[in-house]
């Protein structure tokens, strides 16, 4: 079973409320310790979920991964159209939190590809209209992308 089936089973369990299986899967899924794990976790996570505990048990299982692998797996749902966008804020949020992550996601920004950086960049903007006391932060990773979009060019 591929990723993507993974994380639609993950979400059929939740509305089967099956949650042996639930929770046998997401140990599985942790268990791979690779940013396509990571992924595959955050895609699970549903913005209009009636399951809220089990969408931070989600979100809590990818954030315990290493911290490169965690924000490789991150940066990675940006490739495509945000359709958690609740989520990846709710996940970057925590990572312009926390100083270190903030710091390393900052030099990863560099292997990023435009597409992704694009998409990051529009989400670290909702957050801080949303959030003034995010703005210092986000202005530093937007200005990091601009300058990476710029000499990409």
């Amino acid at each position: 079973m591929n990723y993507e089936e993974k994380s639609q089973k993950l979400r059929n369990y939740l509305y089967a409320e099956d949650t042996d299986d639930f929770e046998m899967l997401l140990q599985q899924i942790y268990q791979d310790k690779t940013s396509d794990a990571v992924t595959c976790l955050i895609r699970s996570l549903e913005e209009k979920s009636d399951f809220l505990d089990e969408m931070y048990l989600i979100l809590h299982t990818a954030e315990s991964y290493p911290m490169k692998t965690y924000l490789h797996g991150l940066l990675m749902t940006l490739f495509e159209p945000v359709a958690n966008r609740y989520w990846l804020e709710v996940l970057f949020l925590r990572v312009i939190n926390n100083s270190q992550y903030f710091s390393e996601l900052n030099n990863m920004l560099v292997s990023v590809q435009t597409e992704q950086l694009i998409n990051l960049k529009n989400i670290l903007e909702d957050m801080s209209i949303k959030n003034e006391d995010l703005q210092t932060k986000s202005i530093v990773l937007s200005n990091s992308i601009d300058e990476l979009i710029n000499n990409k060019g």
